[in-house]
This record gives C-alpha cells, sequence and structure tokens, in this order.
C-alpha cells in the first residue's frame, strides 16, 4: 500500500514540475519593432560627373506604399529635415520608401505604388522633378534624389566662312520626343505614351525638360539664327538614349545656307533655383 502512495506522489510532483516549466517555456513570440523614420541627410547628385552629392535646402515629400496613409511633407530648418505632423512608423519589415520634390508636385499614390506623368516641357525649377526610391525600416533614413527628366539645351556657332554672329532665338522640336510618359516611382521605370511625335517650342536661352527614352531618338528642329530659319536632324547615330538626370547639349553650326549639328555631348544639369534651396 505504501509502495503505491509512494508511486502516486512522485507521479503527482512529476505533473507538478512539468506544469511548471511548461507555463515558463511559453514566450511571447518577438514582435516587430516599431520606430520613426528620421532624415539624416538629403542630397542630390549629378548623373554625369558623379560629382559630390550636394545638400537639398528645401522641403519634400514622402510616401511608403502600405504603410503611411498619404504623402507626408518634409519640412526643412536650420539644415535638418522634420516629418510635419505626426512621424512616419515603420517596423523591421519596412517598405519602399518614396521621396521626391518640389513639394507641390502631384504625385498619384496608392497603396500598391506612386506614379508622376512626365510631360515634355520648357525647362523650370517648379516643374523639374527630383525623386528617390529606396529600402526603408525603422531609424535613420539618408535619401539622394536624382532628375526624373532628361534635358536639351541648344547652342549655335559659325562654320568656316559664315559672316554671322549666329545668334540663336528659336528652336523647334518638331518630332523625336515624347508628349508625356509614366515613372513609376517604385522602380524608376517610364513607360512613354503614344508615339515620338511630341513637339516644343524654346525661346533664347531655354531649355527643354523631355520624357527619358531607351531608344536613341531621331529628333527633328527648326531652329532660327540670324533672324533665319534652318531646319535640321539629330539622327539616331549621332543622338545618344535620353537618360534621366542627363542634360545634352546639341550644337547647331552653320555652315553656307544651311545648319548642321556638329555634336551632341552631356553636361552636368545646370543649376536651377527653388524655393528654400537649389535642384542641382
Amino acid at each position: 500500500m505504501k509502495l503505491f502512495y509512494y508511486a502516486a506522489a512522485a507521479a503527482a510532483m512529476a505533473s507538478a514540475v512539468f506544469c511548471s516549466c511548461d507555463k515558463q517555456d511559453e514566450v511571447t513570440p518577438p514582435q516587430p519593432e516599431i520606430a520613426p523614420v528620421h532624415f539624416v541627410g538629403v542630397t542630390t547628385l549629378d548623373v554625369v560627373t558623379r560629382a559630390e552629392a550636394k545638400p537639398y535646402a528645401a522641403d519634400f515629400n514622402v510616401f511608403i506604399p502600405g504603410v503611411t496613409a498619404a504623402t507626408k511633407l518634409v519640412k526643412y530648418s536650420a539644415d535638418a529635415w522634420t516629418v510635419e505632423g505626426d512621424p512616419i512608423l515603420v517596423d523591421r519589415t519596412g517598405g519602399t520608401l518614396v521621396a521626391w520634390a518640389p513639394a507641390a508636385l502631384a504625385v498619384t499614390t496608392s497603396a500598391s505604388g506612386a506614379e508622376y506623368t512626365l510631360t515634355a516641357q520648357k525647362d523650370a525649377a517648379a516643374q523639374d522633378l527630383i525623386y528617390q526610391h529606396q529600402p526603408v525600416n525603422a531609424g535613420a533614413v539618408a535619401v539622394e534624389m536624382g532628375h526624373a527628366y532628361s534635358k536639351l539645351s541648344f547652342l549655335a556657332t559659325a562654320g568656316n566662312g559664315y559672316t554671322g554672329a549666329a545668334n540663336l532665338t528659336q528652336v523647334q522640336i518638331t518630332g523625336g520626343i515624347y508628349a508625356t510618359g509614366t515613372l513609376n516611382m517604385l522602380d524608376g521605370k517610364v513607360d512613354p505614351v503614344g508615339t515620338a511625335t511630341g513637339t516644343l517650342t524654346l525661346a533664347a536661352g531655354e531649355k527643354a525638360l523631355v520624357v527619358p527614352m531607351a531608344g536613341q531618338p531621331t529628333i527633328a528642329v527648326t531652329c532660327t539664327i540670324d533672324d533665319k530659319e534652318f531646319t535640321a536632324t539629330i539622327k539616331a547615330d549621332t543622338m545618344p538614349s535620353l537618360l534621366a538626370g542627363v542634360e545634352y547639349e546639341i550644337t547647331l553650326t552653320v555652315v553656307g545656307q544651311e545648319a548642321v549639328i556638329s555634336s551632341v555631348k552631356e553636361v552636368p544639369w545646370t543649376t536651377t533655383k527653388v524655393d528654400g534651396g537649389t535642384i542641382s
């Protein structure tokens, strides 16, 4: 009989120990750490020269598809950038942050992405979109934004035997560029709309923001030099692909009774003034 009691007691003790250990082993699964995103540096980088990035001293917008419910404005003041209103909270799984400026530009956002319609137009600081897409999780973020457009600029020179001043007063792009294109800001890809039959007229000193394209374009231009009208074609074997963030300087040389394309070269993106700072 004693043996039975001892066995029963031992079984009860083992059960108690087992239950006690089982409760102690119940560990709450680790939860993703949630913390605010803060910006430790915002810069722009010249694609052509690969020069050292310059601080972007102005406000910009950010959006994280699937994380932020709406676009957030990041304010610049005293060499620092601060999220306006409530902080942006992300966990360790993070997301893809899209940043862009000027802040007034209308980007279409959704739970799955962010898009912007690029439009061939005269170069203007208010329309010169710079942006960046990058993975982000809780903590510090450094943003390095680049230009979304390609840029075309035109010069005129006097060739051998031409005695005029080669004063270029107008350039009409009559074909070879896209009027619009859709920029996927999550991967940087541009989907041109329609055919490359866009047109644009530039006055003296004006430059063109154009939709980037992978293929080598054939661009037709009509230019006014010394009050005379000339037509010229920038052929595909002369014109490189139109890359985002690259300015292409096209030189027209007047020789006799015609203007010819004497050079097309990549040059550093011309610094353009914006409210609160510069885009370069």
